[in-house]
């Protein structure tokens, strides 16, 4: 089985317009339809790694094309990937890392991490520095908001590391990539209306409402 990133590094290359920027243009250089390819390409590997294939249905082709809408977009600063378990959101997000990684779009410096490990991190006297870079890194994905602790508690005291991260990248205005399985209405609850009001002004948002795929399998 070839590794994903060589499947989209010879699609890459096999594309006369892409072959022209010498792998090396940011994905904001690339067009939507190259994008979109790109996505459904890293779909296709990582499927038939566990021997399933790959059908881009109307559902998952729509929300490719609103990502890569997204990337081009020089006015939405997030992407927040909401709706139901088993849709192909963090799949997606996935897709995108590995076409930067592919491209090597240049002082594009990354992070995949989930919300669960930022708790955890959060709870440790050295992984408490970490606020700082998963703050400044260039392009930061988060994914499962929603699916770590309500609480994180240090000697008595209640932190909201997420949400100080993302009012952090917020005032830098840096890229930033969630997939939850809440609703709007749940994120205002747990998050508050002040995160709301910035996922509302500065993110793109893209809703998953359909099926799970795993039930179809």
């Amino acid at each position: 089985m070839e590794k994903i990133e060589t499947v989209l590094l010879r699609y890459l290359q096999a594309t006369k317009e892409i072959r022209q920027y010498k792998l090396t243009a940011p994905l904001a250089s690339l067009s939507a339809d190259q994008l979109k390819k790109g996505m459904e390409t890293y779909f296709d590997s990582e499927l038939r790694s566990i021997n399933q294939p790959f059908i881009c249905d109307g559902n998952i082709c729509t929300a490719m094309e609103k990502v890569a809408d997204w990337i081009l977009d020089n006015d939405s600063d997030g992407l927040l990937l909401y709706g139901r378990p088993g849709t192909g959101k963090t799949l997606l997000m996935k897709s995108v890392h590995q076409m930067i990684r592919v491209t090597r779009a240049p002082n594009m410096d990354m992070k995949f991490v989930t919300a669960h490990q930022i708790y955890s991190d959060f709870k440790t006297d050295e992984g408490r520095a970490s606020i700082v870079d998963y703050s400044t890194i260039p392009f930061l994905s988060i994914d499962d908001l929603g699916c770590e602790p309500e609480r994180c508690c240090i000697y008595g005291v209640d932190y909201t590391p997420i949400q100080q991260i993302l009012y952090n990248r917020y005032d830098r205005r840096l890229p930033t990539m969630i997939t939850t399985n809440l609703n709007l209405d749940r994120i205002n609850k747990r998050y508050g209306e002040r995160l709301m009001d910035r996922f509302e002004e500065s993110y793109r948002r893209v809703c998953f409402d359909y099926p799970s795929y795993r039930s179809m399998r």
